[in-house]
């Protein structure tokens, strides 16, 4: 199982959520097992609404339970990568408007810079 990692993608208003994953886009880091902690901060529009420390051991579904439901009904005779969200989730009265810019630091990792369209 590998680590932490950046992937890119457009966020866009008024869609199901879809994320889409193109050849060369996510760096891999090494492998891991058990829960990792992760430093980020997240930005609005150059407004800070997250900095701290996360874990995957705080995500409503712990990783191995995700391996399991893709691979219930699919088959990877040469592997898969599974790509998930940060964990957190913002209150209801968050909501993304057309022209903000997410930018999400993740130390060691690097940014990832999302305008919303």
């Amino acid at each position: 199982m590998s680590g932490p990692t950046c992937s890119t993608a457009p966020i866009r208003l008024n869609r199901i959520f879809c994320r889409r994953w193109m050849s060369r886009t996510s760096p891999w880091p090494p492998d891991l097992s058990g829960p990792v902690e992760i430093e980020l901060t997240i930005q609005r529009t150059g407004e800070t609404v997250f900095a701290g420390q996360i874990s995957t051991a705080q995500m409503k579904r712990p990783i191995g339970e995700l391996v399991a439901y893709l691979g219930r009904e699919n088959e990877f005779p040469h592997g898969v990568f599974l790509m998930t969200g940060t964990g957190l989730v913002p209150p209801d009265s968050y909501t993304l408007q057309a022209g903000d810019v997410v930018e999400i630091t993740i130390e060691r990792i690097g940014q990832l810079v999302n305008p919303v369209q």
